[in-house]
């Protein structure tokens, strides 16, 4: 059993605003489509008093910056240590540059109120997880389809292209449910659910110049809407990315409209409900959170001159491929890599051929009862995440598995609902890509971090797994 308390706050943005996500964008947004929020959740263990804090943010990444401010704001409200305070970002493209003036500061304000409302809110809840496949909403981008009829970027179909729905794969959602005590006639009072899916919030494109965001706002706003409408006095709903760098809607969706994002919100927000309605209750009723300290080498930079020439070289094929009407596909990808050497070469001039600082990175276990989540500060790849769900699960400590026994797998879930990847939290590192990936992929090019980066933090993973403890004393970390 925990004490959890929930909310919800504006993040009040100064317009006009730089926006991130997209390097084709360069115009402000004056205007914003929909809020954004910053989200908080507050779980503490009736049993051993272990205590966590977790903060989503409507933003495409939470920086170390970021990271230490919103920290520093929550546990001044709610008397935690900043080191309880997990803060991740949902990914969305329509949100704010965090180098905008007043962009960190409004998060992080929104941040504290919604923790003063969420310690207003605590109260006794049983905690519930159930997992299952979304289909139609996740694609790998590494993996483009190339048969007739899929949806280019304008979201008119491409003859030459592929059928609908192929390309597709079916994630996996995850949901955790705390349900309170007290019921009204059988309908719990307070009802918070985190669904966690890897898929990137991009069905908006960088033509849109509104605030948004994307698809995982419908997702939350749907999923309160409904849980209230069953009488639910306070529903509270909190989206978390995954391991999403190569997953994306762009083969799932329609259009770049905000009426996609709505369908597609709504998709993952019935199947959450649907999970949730289904979900198993875990055993076990401890919080403990452990870190793992990181140095992560950089990649090795080219030349500048060598950068020039394969950036001028990724241009003209780009260009090249337009002239000869080359299918849409294939001019996306080398627009992207064309791209990708733009930043290569940004990196190799303020380099100023000086060796790359290694980058400090913290993993954070957080168990609630028997869920596990691990918080890594980036984007990983799905395989990577994968590799390190496996590690995780193979790393709990016998004290995990021995906690109150649960129930089996509820009908509805796949039974992979107890140990989640969030990604995109607690600082930013960029792209992890394993050493497989294509050397002149997007998301490889991209990649600040040496190819051993990701062995590193699945290592690292399983060693963090493997501690022990009882509560959240966040004394413990080793530091790699």
């Amino acid at each position: 059993m925990f004490t959890v308390g929930a909310a919800s706050s504006r993040i009040h943005l100064r317009f006009p605003v730089r926006l991130a996500g997209y390097q084709a964008r360069t115009e402000p947004s004056i205007a914003e489509h929909d809020s954004l929020y910053a989200r908080v959740l507050l779980v503490e263990s009736v049993r051993d008093g272990g205590r966590a804090a977790m903060v989503a943010l409507d933003l495409l990444c939470a920086d170390a910056v970021l990271t230490a401010v919103v920290r520093e704001r929550v546990a001044q409200v709610a008397s935690y240590d900043p080191d309880q305070v997990m803060v991740c970002a949902t990914h969305t493209h329509g949100g704010p540059d965090l180098d905008a003036p007043g962009v960190r500061e409004a998060a992080a304000e929104a941040a504290a109120r919604a923790c003063e409302e969420a310690l207003s809110t605590r109260t006794r809840c049983a905690l519930r997880v159930g997992a299952g496949t979304v289909q139609a909403v996740a694609s790998r981008r590494s993996e483009p389809p190339r048969a007739p009829g899929v949806l280019g970027l304008s979201g008119r179909s491409d003859p030459e292209q592929q059928a609908p729905g192929v390309g597709l794969i079916d994630g996996t959602l995850r949901v955790a449910v705390f349900t309170s005590e007290d019921c009204d006639e059988g309908i719990p009072e307070s009802v918070a659910i985190i669904a966690n899916l890897p898929c990137h919030p991009t069905v908006l494109g960088p033509d849109n110049l509104m605030v948004s965001r994307d698809w995982p706002g419908v997702t939350v706003d749907v999923c309160e809407d409904e849980l209230r409408k069953a009488g639910v006095r306070r529903a509270v709903a909190m989206f978390v990315n995954g391991a999403a760098a190569d997953i994306s809607t762009r083969y799932a969706r329609r259009a770049q409209t905000f009426d996609e994002c709505v369908r597609i919100g709504k998709i993952v927000a019935h199947r959450a409900l649907e999970l949730a309605e289904a979900a198993r209750e875990l055993g076990g009723g401890g919080v403990c959170l452990r870190r793992e300290r990181l140095c992560l080498p950089r990649r090795r930079l080219p030349l500048e001159e060598e950068a020039l020439e394969v950036r001028a070289r990724a241009e003209r094929a780009a260009e090249e491929l337009r002239a000869q009407g080359a299918g849409w596909l294939d001019i996306k990808e080398a627009v992207d890599r064309a791209a990708a050497w733009r930043v290569v070469l940004g990196r190799v001039r303020r380099a100023g051929g000086a060796t790359p600082e290694p980058v400090e990175a913290e993993l954070a276990l957080l168990r609630v009862g028997q869920l596990e989540m691990l918080f890594v500060p980036g984007e990983l790849y799905y395989d990577v995440g994968e590799e390190i769900r496996k590690a995780l699960d193979r790393g709990g400590t016998a004290e995990t598995h021995a906690e109150a026994p649960s129930e089996g797998p509820a009908e509805g879930s796949s039974g992979d609902d107890r140990v989640w990847i969030v990604g995109y939290a607690n600082g930013h590192v960029g792209y992890i890509a394993p050493p497989t990936a294509a050397a002149d992929s997007y998301e490889q090019l991209m990649c600040e971090l040496a190819p051993c980066a990701a062995e590193m933090i699945i290592a690292a993973a399983a060693q963090v797994s493997s501690k022990g403890c009882a509560s959240t004393d966040v004394g413990q970390e080793v530091s790699r």
